[in-house]
């Protein structure tokens, strides 16, 4: 209930505010209809490959750089490793322990650079790790201009 006694600027800051609330809510709402529609036509109707193919799309776009592709695998993983059928149900303590291990002593940059070799997809890092090229960086690499 609005304070009989605000000033004109305050009611306007309180209405502003009631905006922003209602489009943050209305944004994610619809943000997770996207993740709904695309989460039901993978399991609609497809087999292993099909569906498969479908998810590389997500992996393989450009904002998924290191740390969301870890950050990722790892709640996967735990997920997966914390269902008893799990063939390495048994050996989760031994994955959580490497996991973390990767986290603390892997730096994930955020330089531009890093996200933008990242976010090219495979190639570059293939790339990179060539034997014939061992210290080649993804600035180093020659690459098509992204879209």
């Amino acid at each position: 209930m609005p304070d009989q006694t605000e000033t004109p600027y305050e009611k306007n800051t309180r209405l502003q505010y009631e905006a922003l609330g209602r489009f943050v809510e209305q944004f994610e709402m619809m943000v997770n209809e996207v993740r709904e529609i695309s989460l039901e036509r993978l399991l609609e109707g497809l087999d292993d490959h099909q569906k498969g193919g479908l998810i590389e799309i997500a992996f393989h776009h450009s904002v998924m750089t290191a740390k969301p592709l870890f950050d990722i695998m790892r709640a996967i993983l735990a997920d997966a490793l914390n269902i008893p059928a799990h063939p390495h149900y048994k050996d989760r303590a031994i994955f959580k322990e490497v996991l973390g291990h990767i986290e603390k002593n892997i730096a994930f940059s955020t330089t531009n650079e890093t996200t933008s070799c990242m976010g090219r997809g495979s190639s570059a890092i293939t790339t990179a790790k060539t034997p014939k090229q061992p210290n080649l960086s993804c600035s180093d690499t020659k690459q098509a201009p992204m879209a």
